[in-house]
């Protein structure tokens, strides 16, 4: 029998044990083993969500040419109810009234966001977004006209129109929206945008016609496939990342909309890790993640303007807005008469808004 001496060091009841210094290398194997891994796992995570948006703005498309097939106008981007009637100005309406829920927008000071222009205060909810009742097949909450408190209709949960990376202010929009730290499904209702391409002559005031897929039969449309009717909420001011402003006004030499201070003053974040870079869908209905930073600018010869677009007409030298693989201008196609007008300019940006609320005043 071995005695207590004959017992090789570092062995415990017949098996030996690890010494201090192998357990320190096991472990320092296991944290480098994370720290590779790690960063790949994230990559992953955002892959994934990138995915997910990208099936999400696709499945919105094809759900707006579901909806032309039956509207009398053959819209892909439906009219909210109230957009079209007279002395109605908030393109509020036609950016984020096609589908999604209620916002809570700026509306924090009672907590019920009645005072938020996206939540049913400013007829908003969810039930009539219009694009919603293809989707959800008229299942959504109906309220009624007393109806004073709207948080049960701000936190709905809609996956489609819910961006898996959508977390915040993404480094340029509206005020509100900063200063809130909501994200853009929180804030508008819905991670995603349309593409109206509102367009006319510099001025408050001024008529406001639509140069994009807004209000315009989707068999209008010249180029469906190039042609962007949705996308994420940040992408649609990047576009207006290459404008330059004159003469400290709002509009650049060509009389473009400019609602942002000097180029180089903002950045715009995408929701999935890279900046300047977003999941679109086309009039088609297909979608993919592209970049959209700035837009061409081109000359169009006269004989080629659209005759609601030909001079005295000075909106007709920044209606062609395109880039490589993109555009929302729908030219050669003739300008489509809205009941928009533009807004006055407010704190350093001019919007188009057709209201005066604080939440919309741009900034980067």
């Amino acid at each position: 029998m071995k005695n207590r001496k004959d017992t090789p060091r570092g062995w415990r009841g017949g098996r030996r044990a690890f010494t201090l210094v192998e357990l320190l290398v096991v472990i320092s194997i296991i944290a480098l083993l994370i720290a590779i891994l790690l960063p790949s796992l994230k990559r992953a995570r955002e892959t994934a969500k990138r995915v997910a948006c990208n099936a999400n703005v696709r499945g919105i498309a094809q759900a707006g040419l579901t909806y032309a097939t039956d509207d009398p106008n053959e819209n892909g981007i439906p009219v909210h109810p109230f957009d079209l009637i007279p002395g109605i100005n908030l393109l509020t309406y036609s950016y984020y009234g096609w589908g999604g829920k209620g916002g809570k927008g700026s509306g924090t000071a009672t907590n019920n966001w009645n005072d938020s222009l996206f939540s049913g205060g400013k007829w908003m909810e969810a039930s009539r977004r219009p694009l919603n009742n293809v989707i959800y097949k008229n299942g959504l909450k109906k309220y009624d006209a007393n109806n004073t408190d709207w948080r049960e209709d701000v936190e709905l949960d809609l996956d489609l129109f819910h961006d898996p990376g959508d977390r915040a202010f993404p480094g340029m929009h509206y005020k509100g929206w900063k200063d809130t730290g909501y994200s853009s499904y929180d804030y508008f209702g819905t991670s995603y945008a349309s593409n109206p391409l509102f367009v006319g002559v510099p001025g408050a005031g001024n008529p406001l016609q639509s140069n994009g897929v807004y209000l315009r039969p989707l068999s209008r449309v010249p180029n469906p496939a190039n042609t962007i009717m949705y996308w994420e909420n940040a992408a649609r001011f990047a576009f207006f990342a290459d404008n330059a402003k004159s003469n400290g006004g709002d509009y650049d030499q060509t009389g473009c909309f400019w609602p942002y201070r000097p180029e180089g003053l903002y950045t715009a974040h995408g929701s999935h890790g890279k900046d300047w870079h977003f999941n679109v869908a086309f009039t088609d209905g297909h979608s993919t993640f592209i970049k959209i930073k700035g837009s061409g600018r081109s000359e169009i010869p006269l004989q080629k303007m659209p005759q609601s677009c030909r001079p005295p007409n000075p909106s007709c030298e920044c209606v062609f807005v395109r880039g490589l693989g993109w555009q929302l201008d729908t030219l050669p196609a003739d300008l489509i008469e809205t009941n928009k007008t533009r807004g006055s300019s407010s704190s350093g940006g001019s919007v188009a808004t057709g209201g005066n609320s604080s939440e919309l005043v741009v900034v980067e």
